[in-house]
């Protein structure tokens, strides 16, 4: 990595693009509503984008990865009307956080769940996008307890992770929709006064629409945010039950990723959770099976699509049926009725889940069911 060191001044913004580490040496900056301490590394994640605002002057250590950036541009970021809608936000607010692919979304659930946490205390955090989750794998959904503030919602820990088993929302309606109520049953248990749901950015056409509006009705935000996005039948649905709606802009500084992008990062995330892996044999007799799409087959003709070099994505659980584990299934004996999967997780398994996705053990892609 290569080692910069930046002088920013009041009221303007470091960004940074990542893979890259930022320590502020003096003064006081923030992200996202995030205080950053004094002298501390911050780690930024490839292919995202992190704005360090300058709440005073402050000087700042930055190394850059391959790849990475850094600039400074005059003002805030993110805008007044972010800030504006964020700081307006009551104790008991349950926000949604709705826009197309590369709008802000994730930035904007940031800045709201810090605001309400900084105030009034644990937040939820909802990651509803399959495709780009930063809480739990691809193709799964998860929620997490916001104690603090945090410049990326990616160090959060998510207590819940259900499988959808695929990486759009578009690809299985149905299956997605059922992740999204079971998820949040989880999260009302929690008696979390304050929950941030950060959706999936598939907006556009009728069919994206109609998820839209039965996504919010198993929300039942009290506040939708909407970034440069109106559906009409999803703001009367909000307003029909007294939520408020807010339309704002996105922010000219957006990092915008190629869909080769967004592949390389559920390539990178695969891996991670498939970290220090191995095989085990199952049994399919001592667990518990579902099928996650209804336009599937039965398992038995479903693993048959197993190969050598095309696994399928597998999603396992053990006595905490909230949270699942992914591991790729690699051979289905059906003489002896077991199957082998190559995942991290340690412990009994209790219950398997298949999705559509067909995966290597190195953690690329190569294919849908």
């Amino acid at each position: 990595m290569s080692s910069t060191s930046h002088r920013v001044g009041e009221g303007d913004t470091l960004l940074l693009d990542g893979p890259a580490s930022l320590r502020i040496t003096s003064g006081r900056a923030s992200i996202l509503g995030c205080t950053l301490k004094p002298n501390k590394s911050y780690l930024m994640r490839p292919h995202r984008r992190y704005p360090a605002y300058a709440e005073t002057d402050f000087h700042a250590e930055v190394r850059l990865g391959e790849g990475a950036g850094a600039k400074i541009i005059k003002g805030d970021s993110i805008g007044e009307d972010w800030r504006d809608v964020a700081n307006r936000l009551q104790n008991g607010s349950t926000v949604a956080v709705m826009g197309g692919s590369d709008t802000g979304k994730t930035a904007f659930a940031t800045l709201v769940a810090n605001t309400l946490c900084k105030r009034y205390g644990g937040t939820a955090i909802l990651c509803l996008d399959p495709g780009q989750s930063y809480l739990s794998p691809p193709s799964t959904i998860a929620a997490a307890l916001l104690r603090e503030p945090t410049y990326d919602l990616a160090q959060a820990k998510a207590f819940t992770t259900l499988p959808v088993g695929s990486t759009s929302a578009s690809q299985d309606e149905e299956a997605y929709l059922r992740a999204v109520q079971r998820l949040m049953e989880h999260v009302r248990k929690t008696g979390a006064a304050n929950i941030v749901a950060d959706l999936d950015g598939w907006v556009e056409g009728g069919e994206a629409e109609t998820l839209k509006e039965r996504l919010v009705q198993i929300i039942k935000p009290s506040h939708l945010i909407s970034i440069d996005c109106t559906i009409e039948r999803v703001v009367e649905a909000v307003m029909g039950w007294g939520g408020v709606v807010n339309l704002v802009k996105r922010p000219s500084h957006i990092l915008e990723r190629s869909s080769g992008v967004r592949r390389e990062i559920r390539s990178m995330s695969y891996s991670r959770y498939l970290k220090n892996a191995s095989v085990r044999t199952i049994p399919l007799g001592w667990v518990d099976m579902e099928v996650l799409s209804e336009s599937l087959p039965e398992y038995p003709t479903l693993l048959n699509n197993v190969k050598p070099d095309a696994g399928l994505l597998t999603y396992l659980a053990g006595e905490d049926e909230a949270q699942y584990h992914i591991g790729v299934t690699t051979k289905y004996d059906r003489g002896r009725r077991v199957v082998k999967i190559y995942t991290a997780m340690a412990g009994p398994v209790k219950r398997i889940a298949f999705g559509r996705v067909l995966l290597t053990v190195e953690g690329d892609e190569v294919g849908y069911l």
